[in-house]
């Protein structure tokens, strides 16, 4: 990676982080120490530092809608649309599994990002930031491309993402029955007042 083009922080230093305090930057599978595996993505995800986002209604590379075959049979079926899952660097004040359009970089303190240029994840590494402000800062790395990176482990993010938004399958079990007790419970209370 060059330093001089994606290293160069005056810019950043000037704007004040603009970048940062719209929309923190994602990671690339390549950026997860270890490998990407469910341990080291929960690790990841329990410092806080992070979060799950999604493409909405993302298509993986094949599966892209074809225009002309839509035009040509009637009988043509779609393929279907996905959550193209990603890993980002977490939004100030929102929840791990987070598919917000922005906010403040968790990450971000008054003198810039608090990672090592070398930790920062592959999204703000490839930022050639510009003199010219707002706007005019080009990341190499999309979010498109994040997300087509990290397809291959779509089953693994979907677990995580359900898993930190509604609990483990044995805490959601734990807490429907926890439910459907003070349910019961409140039925009973109910049926001792009108008997």
């Amino acid at each position: 990676m060059n330093d001089d083009i994606y290293g160069n922080r005056l810019p950043c230093e000037k704007c004040g982080g603009v970048c940062c305090k719209r929309m923190p930057c994602h990671l690339s599978p390549d950026d997860i120490k270890g490998g990407v595996s469910y341990e080291t993505l929960s690790a990841l995800l329990d410092t806080g530092d992070y979060a799950i986002n999604w493409w909405e209604s993302y298509q993986p590379d094949g599966l892209e809608y074809d225009v002309d075959k839509a035009c040509e049979d009637p009988n043509y079926d779609p393929p279907p649309y996905y959550h193209g899952y990603y890993i980002r660097a977490r939004v100030d004040g929102a929840d791990i599994v987070d598919p917000s359009w922005g906010g403040r970089c968790v990450l971000l303190t008054d003198s810039g990002c608090s990672l090592t240029f070398e930790d920062r994840p592959k999204g703000g590494r490839m930022v050639i930031a510009s003199e010219k402000g707002i706007g005019y800062c080009i990341s190499e790395y999309t979010k498109e491309k994040s997300v087509d990176d990290w397809w291959k482990y779509h089953n693994l993010l979907e677990t995580l993402s359900e898993e930190y938004e509604y609990g483990s399958e044995k805490e959601r079990r734990a807490i429907k029955n926890s439910v459907k007790s003070k349910r019961d419970r409140r039925k009973r209370e109910r049926m001792a007042i009108i008997t």
